[in-house]
Order: structure tokens, then C-alpha cells, then sequence
């Protein structure tokens, strides 16, 4: 089982706090046997905040690996999943493909009803920006093409 989102949707969030996620992503929920539980985790990057839907097989996974970490000490470990726990909620999609986000992420991120989102496939989650703000983030990262191109193999 492994569940791949991929491309970018503008979306605006609802009257309700809702953002409705489009069918090629409630797709891979379905293919991949994941029921309507979502993981709504909050982060910052650069100083924007934004969100990150996971199904919810996917988040238990993701603190499986980081109790896996070589690296890291069980004081680490622990203190790492209370953080990744402390900043994430459980949220169910509707028949209709709606995820409530949290109003304590979404004051976080600057986002309330009517704000503009993308909507951004990332390999095992969807993340959820503010739109200038993800435009202005993924053009200030440092990582140019050529690197990109360096990963892929190609030029």
C-alpha cells in the first residue's frame, strides 16, 4: 500500500472551515483502503505556517519511523512524537470529500472561510497553504533546477 498525491488544486475554504479535497486525491484514500480518518497536522516552513492531511494508516507509519531513527535517543523519540502529536487532530472527510481543518491551525496559518488554499500533493500527504504564501515559499527555497536535475538524473 502506498499512497502517492501528486499536482496542486486552488481551492477556497468553506463557510464552514471545510476545505473539499478533488477526486484524484479522495481516489488514492479509496485505492489504497483508507477509510475517511485524517491526520490535520500543523507545521512551519520559513515562518509560514500550513497544514498537512494525512491519512490516518499513513500518520501512524510516519511515528513508527521515528521511533526506527539509529540516531536518535529514546528521550528524542519521545519528545519528537509528543511534539508531532501536540501539533496534530483528528479530523474525518465526508461523503462529499470536506475536512473540517482545525480553527486552531487555521488562525495559525492565517486561513478562516472564504481564504484561498492550494492544495498541495507530497508523496504520503497533502499539505494546505495559504496561496500567495505557497507561491512565495516554494520560490524562496534554495534548491534550484539544477540540483532538482542532479536528483532525477536528467538535464
Amino acid at each position: 500500500m502506498s499512497v502517492e498525491f501528486y499536482g496542486t488544486r486552488e481551492i477556497t475554504v468553506d463557510g464552514a472551515g471545510r476545505v473539499k479535497l478533488p477526486s484524484a486525491f479522495r481516489r488514492e484514500f479509496e485505492i489504497n483502503g483508507f477509510g475517511p480518518d485524517v491526520v490535520v497536522a500543523y507545521r512551519e516552513l520559513n515562518g509560514q505556517g500550513f497544514m498537512m492531511l494525512y491519512p490516518r494508516g499513513v500518520w501512524k507509519r510516519v511515528l513508527e519511523h521515528v521511533s526506527e531513527v539509529p540516531d536518535l535517543s529514546a528521550l528524542d523519540v519521545e519528545a519528537m512524537r509528543r511534539r508531532l502529536n501536540r501539533w496534530s487532530e483528528m479530523a474525518s472527510m465526508d461523503k462529499q470529500g470536506r475536512i473540517m481543518l482545525p480553527k486552531r491551525f487555521t488562525e495559525k496559518a492565517g486561513l478562516s472561510a472564504g481564504s484561498e488554499v492550494a492544495l498541495v500533493g507530497s508523496g504520503n500527504r497533502i499539505e494546505v497553504w495559504q496561496l500567495a504564501l505557497c507561491d512565495k515559499t516554494v520560490n524562496e527555497t534554495e534548491l534550484d533546477d539544477e540540483k532538482i536535475a542532479a536528483v532525477l538524473n536528467y538535464k
